[in-house]
């Protein structure tokens, strides 16, 4: 779950799935939820053809009626949701050809920079239709300098977008969703604005952000801000170079493990627990599972230092043994013409040391440091062991807590 207002993860996926419909981006439209408490209502939107961007921003049904009614005078909190890539070939190479593998793979080539700036300066006097005359150049966005249109339309067209929603409606708070390119947009967004945003299966834009944002990603800047969803069968996440910003889970899939399908919306349809959170691709039971089989791989070396000690107990009641033996067979035994020293001196010759006066015939340092590293090894397994089980605990407890909280903010 998200922090942000009780929203859950589930939610921001029913924005970022929503999206993708037409129908979707008129004001005034209600999306309807899953769990029939967090349900929303479309009250801005933007449909940009020539760039491929679309998106909402969205407020939560109650406080919309509340607002129509006169009982509040700003909403608590907006969602901006955003499209991600198209299915049709047109779109996909607008989004991901002239988009994500162009700038966000390779960054600002150099030996690209001299024809993107002549390009840029043709843009810098382009009108962004829709918005009131505002131009490219007027968008403040400093993570995308000198880019060319394919790209930094949708970019920049989002955040006019986002500031003219954010200027007309006064929110206290606002966030960001979105999936695989929507998702990318959603992140620069968020970084942008350094807000919240969760998304699914987002292409890392980290190569496009300004060096002064960059610092702050390496600096865990967006660390509690940022969430991103995804699969193991998705190269999207992966394929493209940079850190991550904020975290990023791996969630269970319904199914598609493969490359590419691993990476389609529908992928993330349903894996979302009662709470709305988000079921990760390892839960807390075999997070716990795991822990225990480490207590018993711990429990093992114990077992082993004991046994190594037991040995080195044996060898030595063995070796007196030996040495009583071998003294009384000098007396009118066998070895009657050796004495004492000769056997004394025959034992230390084939000995590897003493002990408490009891010749030893392996390495006691070996041993002992051999010990010392199993305890050493054995603590760092138990302590591993219960920090897995105590995140364990800990996720299931604040799931519980966020959940109840929800209930108490969403249900009536």
């Amino acid at each position: 779950m998200t922090k942000t207002q009780g929203i859950t993860a589930a939610s921001y996926f029913d924005l970022t799935d929503q999206v993708y419909s037409n129908d979707i981006l008129k004001i005034g439209r209600i999306i309807y939820h899953m769990d029939g408490k967090t349900n929303f209502v479309v009250i801005d939107a933007v449909n940009q053809p020539k760039s491929g961007l679309q998106a909402i921003a969205t407020v939560s049904l109650k406080e919309y009626e509340d607002m129509k009614a006169g009982k509040i005078d700003t909403y608590s909190h907006i969602v901006f949701a955003s499209r991600g890539s198209e299915l049709n070939l047109a779109e996909f190479k607008k989004d991901w050809i002239n988009t994500d593998m162009n700038d966000l793979a390779f960054g600002l080539n150099p030996g690209l920079e001299s024809t993107q700036n002549k390009v840029f300066d043709q843009l810098n006097n382009t009108k962004i239709p829709g918005f009131l005359g505002m131009k490219i150049k007027d968008v403040s966005l400093p993570g995308i300098p000198k880019i060319p249109e394919s790209h930094g339309n949708q970019f920049a067209e989002y955040k006019v977008f986002v500031d003219q929603t954010v200027t007309k409606f006064n929110p206290q708070d606002y966030s960001f969703t979105g999936h695989s390119l929507g998702g990318t947009l959603a992140q620069v967004m968020a970084v942008t604005f350094q807000k919240e945003a969760v998304t699914y299966a987002a292409a890392n834009p980290y190569r496009i952000l300004s060096p002064e944002q960059k610092q702050l990603v390496r600096q865990g800047y967006f660390k509690d801000m940022i969430t991103d969803y995804r699969h193991m069968g998705d190269p999207v996440g992966v394929g493209i170079p940079g850190m991550i910003i904020g975290r990023q889970f791996i969630m269970a899939t319904n199914g598609a493990e493969l490359p590419l399908l691993g990476h389609k919306i529908n992928t993330f349809a349903g894996m979302f627990d009662s709470n709305g959170a988000a079921k990760l691709h390892v839960d807390p039971a075999e997070i716990k599972k795991q822990a225990y089989i480490l207590e018993m791989a711990a429990e093992k070396i114990v077992q082993l230092h004991v046994s190594l000690l037991d040995y080195k107990q044996a060898e030595m009641e063995g070796t007196k043994r030996i040495q009583r033996r071998l003294e009384n067979e000098t007396q009118g035994g066998d070895y009657a013409h050796l004495d004492y020293h000769d056997v004394d001196n025959a034992l230390y010759d084939i000995s590897q040391g003493s002990e408490r006066g009891t010749y030893l015939f392996h390495d006691s340092a070996a041993i002992e440091k051999a010990g010392e590293e199993l305890n050493k090894f054995r603590m760092l397994l138990g302590e591993f062991s219960y920090e897995l089980k105590r995140a364990a605990d800990d996720f299931q407890t604040k799931d519980i807590e966020l959940g109840n909280f929800i209930n108490t903010q969403w249900g009536e």
